[in-house]
């Protein structure tokens, strides 16, 4: 087993981002942004998830400071906690070179954005704005050019409007892919979403919508949609919040915390699988982040291990709900249980 204390594991996978926007759907709920992956995307295909993708070296340059100078202010908490995806292992000179990572993340996420959706969370208005699409091709086909683009355009980026939400590691034994990644999450919240028209690349993106929370826990659930594992765990969490403004003041204040790895691991159990999460009674020691052991197997049924392994941090196989009942560090929102009956 590879312990993740004895590898440098910010270089073991591809560093991305991704960004969970969200604004009032029907009745003033809240409601987020998904892409559906398209049938020939290499990871996740057919799967509704959230707009991001990998990092260019360019989202780290710091021509952005050139560029947009307020970005000079953009601070973060030292005390805050923090994977080491955003360490800089880099010789003291070439880290004089690029861009807190903490910008970087935020600027992959905002090109990811723009790429996947036609919307640019532009800092000069402050608002989510349409990219056309032309711009938008050059932007996917040269990344970076990004920050270029954006000047010719009278935009910035407005990091400051994302705020640290999660940060997950691709776990073992997916059935679509062996690709791993390292991904921070971000939080936007825009005041309205009825002048926005998000619009797919038609590449790696089929679909593109804003969905209440809700409806699309509904329909993942009674299987009408495909939800990755990751995006179900974080729907079910802004389950808990009835508003946007709930959101953005828990989002603001949390914050200054930051973020630890998610990591899941798969458990066989005699009729099914369960995924547990930190925290869990069966939740690994040490997990195998590399995949070097054999899958763990229990001798017991699904339900067996329900009673037998009290603390819950878990999903079960088919796809549930987070079943939990532990609490979370860094003050992060437990998630919410939902079943296809609920009233969601």
């Amino acid at each position: 087993m590879t312990s993740l204390a004895k590898c440098p594991t910010h270089n073991l996978w591809k560093k991305s981002a991704a960004i969970l926007l969200i604004g009032p759907g029907k009745k003033g709920c809240p409601a987020v942004l998904t892409v559906k992956r398209s049938k020939k995307a290499k990871f996740m295909p057919t799967n509704l998830v959230f707009p991001g993708g990998l990092c260019e070296a360019s989202d780290f340059s710091l021509s952005w400071l050139d560029t947009f100078p307020q970005l000079r202010s953009f601070a973060v908490n030292p005390h805050a906690t923090f994977p080491d995806i955003f360490i800089n292992d880099a010789p003291e000179q070439a880290q004089l070179q690029e861009l807190s990572p903490h910008v970087g993340f935020r600027i992959t996420a905002i090109r990811e954005l723009v790429e996947e959706t036609g919307l640019m969370m532009d800092e000069k208005s402050g608002k989510a704005l349409p990219v056309p699409d032309n711009i938008r091709k050059q932007i996917h086909e040269e990344p970076k050019r990004f920050c270029e683009i954006l000047k010719s355009l009278n935009m910035s980026p407005d990091i400051f409007s994302l705020h640290n939400w999660s940060t997950w590691l691709t776990p073992l034994g997916l059935k679509h892919s062996s690709r791993r990644y390292d991904t921070q999450f971000y939080v936007a919240v825009v005041d309205n979403i009825e002048h926005l028209n998000p619009t797919s690349d038609n590449a790696e993106v089929s679909t593109v919508q804003f969905w209440d929370i809700g409806e699309i826990l509904k329909a993942a659930l009674a299987g009408s949609v495909l939800v990755a594992p990751v995006q179900m765990y974080e729907l079910s969490r802004l389950l808990s919040f009835k508003t946007i403004d709930a959101i953005r003041e828990y989002a603001q204040s949390r914050d200054r915390l930051g973020t630890e790895r998610i990591f899941t691991v798969k458990i066989n159990c005699s009729d099914g699988a369960i995924w547990v999460l930190p925290g869990d009674s069966l939740y690994p020691e040490d997990p195998d982040y590399m995949g070097t052991d054999d899958e763990i197997f229990i001798p017991k049924t699904v339900e067996e291990c329900m009673q037998l392994y009290p603390k819950h941090h878990r999903m079960v196989s088919p796809l549930s709900s987070p079943l939990i009942n532990i609490s979370l560090n860094l003050e992060q929102v437990t998630p919410t249980f939902a079943t296809p009956r609920s009233q969601l």
